[in-house]
């Protein structure tokens, strides 16, 4: 009974070990990431069209991390300070830490301020999120295997019988000798384990589907030892 109880607990300290390892990884994966911060800004007034009465600008803005896009408001004056337009666009880039923009003022443009930056909080990736659903279900199966492990001890008319229904091994011992074992991944009917004693006596245990055990002398149940 004192290997089948290491056994038990071994297993359990593996599974909780796993246990907590799986939660680490999905608290790591899980954690979205911080938003980019807006650093700075360059400008170009590139050319102003007679024509038209129109400048085009170039403006890039700064971020400490990379990323896709970002939303800004831009003001625009010409030489006296006077406001000529105000845009909010939205900046692209190819997962770069710069991002630019081209805007088209009315007037000439002698300089501009970036009023205002708005950077979109990352989304977590479907990948990550199916990564999480899979370890879920392999720590819920960890659990159900915890509960199913289970180990009986009798003592009944001078025999000390001893069932043990582990994830994939099930046996019984009568006096301290194996007397049948069964070995299976997964079984959808109960399992038996059977005896016959010198004296004739039989000896049965039956291990249902979610490894509870009974047994019974000459076909009597006997309890187990508290």
């Amino acid at each position: 009974m004192i290997h089948e109880k290491k056994v038990i607990l071994l297993n359990i300290l593996i599974a909780v070990a796993f246990l907590v390892i799986c939660i680490i990884i999905i608290a790591v994966i899980s954690t979205p990431e911080e938003p980019a911060t807006f650093i700075g800004d360059e400008g170009y007034v590139d050319t102003y069209y007679e024509a038209i009465e129109e400048t085009s600008c170039d403006i890039v803005l700064k971020f400490d991390k990379e990323l896709y896009k970002a939303e800004a408001t831009v003001s625009f004056y010409d030489a006296d300070s006077n406001l000529l337009d105000v845009q909010t666009k939205t900046f692209y880039g190819y997962d770069e830490t710069e991002l630019s923009e081209l805007f088209f003022v009315d007037g000439i443009v002698e300089y501009y301020s970036v009023d205002n930056v708005e950077v979109e909080e990352p989304e977590i990736d479907s990948d990550i999120i199916f990564v999480d659903i899979i370890l879920g279900i392999i720590v819920g199966c960890f659990f159900l295997c915890i509960a199913f492990l289970s180990c009986k001890e009798y003592d009944h008319e001078q025999c000390k019988i001893v069932v043990y229904a582990g994830w994939t091994n099930h046996y019984m011992k009568v006096n301290g000798v194996k007397v049948d074992e069964h070995r299976t991944t997964f079984s959808l009917v109960p399992i038996t384990l059977s005896t016959t004693l010198e004296t004739g006596d039989v000896i049965t245990a039956t291990i249902s589907v979610s490894n509870r055990i009974s047994v019974k002398f000459n076909n009597r149940l006997i309890q187990p030892n508290k």
